[in-house]
């Protein structure tokens, strides 16, 4: 493996993978806060490679992460709807320069 590809795979794809998360989380969590009123409980960050156990296998496709004590948002939906608050920034940026 040349020394461009090994720093493009390891150092470049790991830096834009945390600030995509970063990104796109904090702007869902936001986005999702101001919505709700502060309602909904959202999971942390660093939970976001953690799934719903149990023995239905469907139970991972679920928007909510179970906890013993309550129910929150999982951190991947989070990120999903900070991404799609950032494409709707840009769609409404491109038809604003558009005009």
């Amino acid at each position: 493996m040349p020394i461009g590809e090994f720093i493009g795979e390891v150092l470049l794809r790991g830096v834009l993978e945390v600030v995509l998360y970063c990104l796109s989380y904090y702007t869902g969590f936001i986005f999702l806060g101001i919505l709700s009123l502060g309602q909904l409980r959202m999971a942390p960050l660093s939970s976001i490679e953690r799934t719903n156990r149990g023995k239905n296998r469907w139970n991972d496709w679920s928007i909510w992460l179970r906890n013993p004590r309550s129910k929150v948002l999982k951190a991947d939906f989070v990120c999903l709807v900070g991404m799609f608050v950032w494409i709707g920034i840009g769609f409404g940026i491109y038809f604003l320069v558009q005009k």
